[in-house]
């Protein structure tokens, strides 16, 4: 700590504490991301600055280019988090030219260093093309934080204060995050052929496409519902005292929104776009803002008594779904000889599978995974708070963490006998961090979600 710290606000001491912290996280899956599978080519030193010396810059296709696209996402937030730990607040101006100076040569020198690392490698592809997209991505993360950085910071202040204000700083943040998410990766075209493709293959539709069957296309369509109803709530927070927001303009409003992405969709080459998607988001928006205006802990107390039987019951559809989605009940099964071959040649390097998929579809795999095993922390965390018990304890973690990496675990163990399919272990730590997280943000936005303490059941029957 410099002196400078100690004459500071604590809470400015730990907000810079924290965008360390997360330049470091960002800096060591940087690492991690670009040397993975860690497989190692014999190279002398004499001989990799040769090779680095005639790195080509290489033609990209269409194929190519959210791959490239996606070297730009990847050094946003070490740059943005660099930049916003370097801040101290102060309006000179040259101190901040030199700090984003600082930052950018920082960000350029880690994207040549990772290059010229990435040569002993295999089978890494070392280009010009990579380190250009990644100085344009940390220009782009300083370029963020000098903009909009402080008034974002100002949203995670209050977040980690709690209150009411906090609810709608965490719905602000999660919109943005969705839209983000929902352009990614942002390899936008306008050519006739590859649009074309698009209607030809199934991946664009006026109504549905292509989305792997029945029961999982439902799922789909209820995970768009679901997504989009934090901005209807969103919504009822800022029109809160407006009578003319009606359900009415709610559903145009979502229905606008599913249009211009799914518009945007159409025209990523790595997109899928389809009108049913529009009404989705309809429909989620239209329910978030009902949930939002009928919310009352008086009816949540009066269900109270019947919550665990019901998350019993529940539980059973929950694990049917959880086999058919991961296709134990619609494909063909494997013998004993056959899984154990395959076991033989099952890489267990986290992320290894990864790697060898477009990068969209790799941010859609583990967002997928992540929501199919979120629900065991909120359960876990639902099912305490009933009895009263908050869990504030780190003990009180294991449970949800260990439930659903076990379950994960058999699940994917299953896929070495399921034909068409191969497990993934990466899917076991996913299991865990989305449990993990749903544990925790159920514990957090329970307590904040209303102005007054929730009653318990505990209380409950007391007052019986």
């Amino acid at each position: 700590m410099s002196p400078n710290d100690s004459e500071k606000p604590p809470n400015m001491i730990i907000k810079r504490v924290a965008f360390l912290y997360a330049t470091l996280a960002c800096t060591g899956f940087i690492l991690y991301g670009s040397l993975l599978p860690f497989e190692i080519r014999h190279k002398t030193l004499v001989e990799a600055w040769d090779l680095f010396r005639h790195i080509p810059y290489l033609r990209l296709g269409v194929g190519s280019r959210a791959d490239w696209i996606a070297n730009i996402v990847l050094y946003i937030p070490v740059s943005f988090f660099a930049d916003a730990w370097l801040s101290n607040g102060s309006g000179i101006c040259a101190r901040r030219i030199n700090r984003i100076a600082l930052v950018v040569v920082a960000g350029a020198a880690l994207a040549v260093a990772v290059e010229f690392t990435q040569i002993w490698f295999a089978p890494r592809t070392v280009s010009f093309n990579d380190i250009i997209a990644e100085i344009i991505g940390t220009v782009l993360g300083v370029a963020l934080w000098e903009s909009v950085g402080r008034r974002l910071s100002v949203l995670g202040v209050k977040i980690m204060a709690g209150g009411p204000a906090a609810v709608q700083s965490a719905a602000v943040l999660y919109v943005l995050a969705y839209i983000a998410l929902s352009l990614f990766p942002y390899d936008f075209t306008v050519s006739g052929q590859v649009l074309a493709a698009k209607l030809a293959n199934g991946r664009a539709s006026w109504l549905w496409a292509a989305c792997g069957g029945g029961f999982i296309c439902l799922v789909k369509l209820i995970a768009e519902v679901v997504a989009v109803m934090p901005i209807g709530a969103l919504l009822g927070m800022l029109f809160r005292q407006d009578r003319r927001w009606t359900l009415r303009t709610a559903l145009y409003a979502g229905l606008g929104l599913g249009l211009i992405i799914e518009l945007c969709q159409f025209f990523l080459a790595s997109g899928v776009s389809q009108g049913m998607s529009v009404l989705t988001r309809g429909v989620g928006v239209v329910l978030g803002l009902i949930l939002y205006r009928n919310f009352s802990w008086y009816y949540v107390n009066k269900v109270l008594p019947y919550l665990r039987p019901m998350m019993v019951i529940a539980a059973v559809p929950y694990g049917f779904a959880l086999l058919d989605l991961n296709r134990w009940f619609s494909s063909h099964w494997l013998g004993w000889a056959e899984a154990g071959r395959r076991l033989t040649k099952l890489h267990f390097l986290p992320f290894y599978y990864h790697y060898y998929t477009a990068e969209a579809v790799a941010v859609v795999s583990v967002i997928y995974q992540f929501g199919l095993y979120a629900p065991f922390g909120a359960a876990v965390w639902l099912w305490r708070w009933v009895g009263g018990d908050t869990g504030a304890g780190g003990r009180s973690l294991i449970v949800p963490v260990a439930a659903a990496a076990v379950t994960a675990f058999v699940v994917e163990a299953g896929k070495l006998f399921i034909s068409g399919e191969h497990p993934d272990p990466t899917n076991v730590l996913i299991a865990a961090a989305a449990a993990l997280s749903g544990y925790l943000l159920s514990r957090y936005f329970f307590m904040i979600a209303a102005e007054a303490r929730p009653v318990r059941l505990r209380e409950l029957q007391a007052r019986k």
